[in-house]
């Protein structure tokens, strides 16, 4: 990197997740967060390091560098996060800390020209736990653009026992924000982190444009103030909100809507799959809600059912966005285990190294 800057103060690393948020993801991920949370990182060091990629060219950043550490990448820089890598942010923050703006995202990807390549095998990044506010994973602003593959997000967490009575809010996955600011996600799980309104998987305003390709969005998805999202795939377990007229959401395959009272309920097939998927969409003030066919589609009404909706149009509702329902527990999948070898023979690796 072009330089490093040391944050002045001693920050334990962060600890294992709670059971119930790793009852979501893959066997080869909870182990993999148990080996690196029972062992200290290589290259972890007594002052937390920021780490800024500025000069223009490009760069790598692998497992072995840091310990808990925040990233900027600035400056028409890009910046490629190695296979086996784990990104945590240091324990945050002062007591002072009054709004989720003022809690640092874990990376920053910050101007027009700087790029994120986040796509390694057994790749994550988690934001920074407080009191009031949970951080974010990952920003990308300012013009700046990022190809989420494999890996996954996770919000910050708040500590709920002792600030029920402030709702804190759960970090978000994902941020992306600012006009010409773009991501493409390509198979990335994102998470939002735990608090008394959970953290959003993914996060669109200020006229940002998300494709989403594939991808595993284990909480809410929210967009306003302009932002933008093209939807060709994707596995979505929990609603969509869209606000404001400027707003839109859009699904590409062989689809219809159903209005449902505060919601649109978005169902059929994206382009090449043969799976029915239901998605709910909350649209407020007047956001746009676009169906894109894609292929040869046969929509008849269901049975029973108000008429389908196909096409673009502006869709409206009350505007106070409904509450947020509980978690849907999903079944845990084994996609992790035929690498878990190489985790451990990595993990081995980086020990003997010290």
């Amino acid at each position: 990197p072009s330089s490093i800057q040391c944050v002045n103060s001693v920050v334990p690393r962060t600890t294992m997740m709670k059971i119930s948020k790793l009852s979501r993801l893959s066997t080869g991920f909870i182990v993999w967060r148990i080996i690196l949370d029972r062992f200290p990182q290589a290259g972890a060091q007594d002052d937390i390091p920021e780490i800024v990629y500025n000069d223009g060219g490009s760069h790598v950043y692998k497992a072995a560098d840091q310990g808990p550490t925040y990233i900027d990448v600035s400056n028409s820089t890009s910046l490629d996060i190695a296979s086996f890598t784990i990104l945590d942010a240091p324990e945050c923050c002062s007591e002072d800390v009054v709004d989720e703006d003022s809690i640092r995202p874990t990376i920053r990807v910050m101007d027009e020209g700087s790029f994120l390549n986040f796509d390694g095998e057994m790749t994550f990044a988690f934001g920074s736990n407080h009191s009031v506010y949970g951080g974010t994973a990952m920003q990308i602003s300012g013009g700046a653009s990022a190809y989420l593959g494999v890996g996954a997000l996770q919000g910050g967490d708040v500590p709920l026992e002792t600030n029920d009575e402030d709702f804190p809010d759960g970090g978000n996955a994902l941020a992306v924000q600012g006009v010409n600011s773009m991501a493409t996600i390509n198979g990335t799980t994102l998470i939002g982190g735990e608090g008394y309104y959970p953290g959003h998987s993914l996060y669109v305003r200020h006229n940002a444009n998300v494709t989403i390709l594939a991808g595993d969005f284990q909480d809410t998805i929210y967009i306003d103030t302009g932002g933008k999202v093209y939807v060709k795939g994707g596995n979505f377990r929990r609603r969509i909100v869209v606000v404001g007229s400027e707003s839109r959401i859009q699904f590409l395959g062989c689809f219809r809507s159903i209005f449902n009272g505060l919601r649109e309920e978005v169902i059929g097939t994206f382009e090449g799959s043969e799976t029915t998927v239901r998605i709910e969409v909350y649209p407020t003030q007047n956001a746009i809600l676009d169906l894109v066919e894609v292929g040869e589609c046969e929509l008849p009404p269901q049975s029973g059912s108000p008429t389908p909706n196909p096409g673009t149009r502006p869709i409206s509702s009350s505007s106070t966005t409904p509450p947020t329902p509980e978690p849907t527990m999903m079944p845990v999948t084994n996609s992790g285990i035929a690498v878990l070898g190489k985790v451990l023979c990595r993990r081995c690796a980086l020990l003997a190294s010290l």
